[in-house]
Order: C-alpha cells, then structure tokens, then sequence
C-alpha cells in the first residue's frame, strides 16, 4: 500500500465495501456531505489511485485486504458520482 494513502485507511474503511449491494445501500444513505467528502479523496487521488490498483498487485491470486479496500473505496467513488449528477 503506497504511503500516501495510510491517511485515508478510515474513508477505505468506511466505503471499501467488498460486498457490492451493501456497498451500493450505503452510498444511497449517504448524505450530500459524506459524498463530497468521498469525491474530495476521488478528484485528489483518482490517477494515483489507478496507478496503484493497476499496478503488480492487481495480478496477485490474493490481494491484500487494503488493496481491496481501495478497489472497493473506488467503485463507491463511481457511485457517489453517479448520485450526485
């Protein structure tokens, strides 16, 4: 997991939701503010974000549970966008 990233473990944790319906009832909840705050992190970190997940990891037969987090952290940034439009 790159360093820049340890920062944002508690928004991973939040919205890196493996399970795609549960992810997909939890940024429906969310509030206006809890979206701007998730978009913040995707319009700073997008093209980092991809360099990371689409880097040697993405390969891997078991990711690490953070590298999940984030791929999972991503699709919820996908949603939030398409909420907010």
């Amino acid at each position: 997991m790159p360093a820049r990233f340890r920062q944002w473990i508690p928004l991973a944790e939040r919205w890196g939701i493996a399970d795609d319906l549960i992810r997909e009832d939890c940024v429906r909840k969310a509030t206006p503010e809890q979206l701007r705050e998730l978009l913040a992190f995707g319009d700073a970190y997008d093209a980092i974000l991809t360099e990371w997940l689409a880097g040697p990891e993405s390969s891997a037969l078991r990711p690490s549970e953070e590298y999940v987090a984030f791929t999972c952290l991503g699709i919820a940034i996908d949603l939030a966008r398409i909420k907010l439009a």
